[in-house]
């Protein structure tokens, strides 16, 4: 199913990834790194494939890689928050800005 998808998008980082994490699943780690790999490529910003990459390393006994992508997952998730929380924060001032501008333009015509 994952190759048909790959055949039509072979840039869609989420296929590669979700193959990836069948054939570690199926305990064929080699390849299922490389479509993690090709999926982290892609798209870089994403902890889950990172995370996907720590626990195949764990699986083969690389103990090392299992870290290292398992702190570069735990880094990115920690952006990832900090994005969302900006983005929120953000969001809300222009909330509390409109509500603060049409409160005053109401003051205004009365």
């Amino acid at each position: 199913m994952f190759r048909v998808v790959l055949a039509k998008f072979p840039t869609d980082p989420v296929s590669h990834a979700n193959l990836g994490e069948t054939l570690i699943k199926m305990q064929w780690y080699e390849a299922g790194i490389r479509e993690l790999q090709t999926a982290r490529i892609l798209d870089p910003n994403q902890p889950n494939i990172d995370f996907s990459l720590s626990r195949a390393y764990k699986e083969l006994g690389d103990h090392a890689a299992a870290e290292r992508y398992f702190q570069l997952g735990s880094e990115r998730l920690a952006q990832q928050q900090h994005r969302m929380q900006a983005n929120e924060s953000a969001a809300a001032k222009t909330i509390t800005s409109s509500s603060t501008e049409s409160g005053e333009a109401k003051h205004e015509q009365n």
